[in-house]
């Protein structure tokens, strides 16, 4: 029996996938921690200040998809 037919067994592919599932995983992680720095970096760059809290307006918007004002009742 060659190697590709040993790796190539159901039970060789099964004992695979959850190292495939972790690899992927961590993958996904590091990739999430990348792109905050990269965010928090550009905030530095632009003079801003990335732990400063946001404006209490930014985080629930005034306007809808067709930029009206929302009504409160």
């Amino acid at each position: 029996m060659s190697i590709v037919d040993k790796l190539l067994n159901p039970d060789m592919i099964r004992m695979f996938i959850p190292f495939a599932v972790i690899a992927l995983l961590g993958i996904l992680a590091l990739t999430k921690v990348i792109i905050r720095h990269r965010e928090r970096m550009a905030k530095i760059g632009m003079g801003m200040d990335p732990d400063y809290p946001p404006h209490p307006e930014q985080l629930s918007p005034q306007h809808d998809s067709l930029n009206r004002t929302k009504s409160p009742y």
